[in-house]
């Protein structure tokens, strides 16, 4: 009996650390897929996180654009240069900042004194025939059918708007970038219409903001 009992304990024993060994690959492998599970969704996220980032850096909209309701306190022609205006323009800060127009051969300097413009503020200075200018004044113009420009006119902020106010598309993402590079301003910009009455229009995929 004793022999028997001897005998049946280790295979009672084995089958029990069989059960337990069992239990604890079953334990090891449901953790395994758990933080399987877990890593995954983590890697998910953070696809969609770097994915949304990407996006938005590779779909600029016109809110990257730092615009500002300006008003012209001074121009006069460039020393230096024909076709250019320097002007002085208050867009709400400190001192005036110092902008480099082509509108010489457009716009009259009488239609230029005191009046109130749009003005794209965070691009790069960019020195013009020996004066650096702090910005651009954004103005619409016709095209013939050879692409030349046949008469461009100034865009004119909103009535009742002072200088520094800011002029963003609420619809749209964006905030305005430190610094604007030259191929985002140039995708935006070739999204900026005026419309049949005049309106600038931000059309961007049919959508128009």
């Amino acid at each position: 009996n004793i022999h028997l009992m001897q005998a049946a304990y280790p295979d009672s024993v084995n089958k029990a650390k069989q059960g337990k060994q069992q239990q604890q690959q079953q334990g090891k492998q449901q953790q395994g897929n758990q933080n399987k599970q877990g890593k995954q969704q983590q890697q998910q996220q953070q696809g969609k996180q770097k994915q949304g980032k990407q996006q938005q850096a590779a779909d600029p909209t016109i809110n990257n654009f730092d615009l500002r309701v300006g008003k012209i306190v001074e121009v006069q022609k460039h020393p230096d240069a024909d076709t250019l205006y320097v002007e002085k323009v208050d867009v709400g800060e400190e001192q005036p900042r110092t902008i480099i127009s082509g509108l010489v051969n457009w716009v009259p300097i009488e239609q230029m004194r005191e009046r109130m413009v749009v003005v794209l503020c965070n691009l790069p200075p960019r020195p013009m025939r020996g004066i650096t200018s702090y910005g651009m004044l954004l103005a619409a113009s016709i095209k013939n059918e050879k692409g030349e420009s046949t008469q461009v006119v100034l865009l004119d902020p909103p009535q009742g708007a002072k200088a520094g106010d800011r002029i963003t598309a609420p619809n749209l993402p964006g905030t305005p970038d430190d610094e604007l590079k030259k191929k985002k301003f140039d995708r935006v910009i070739g999204c900026l219409k005026t419309d049949a009455d005049g309106l600038v229009v931000y059309k961007i995929n049919d959508t128009e903001a």
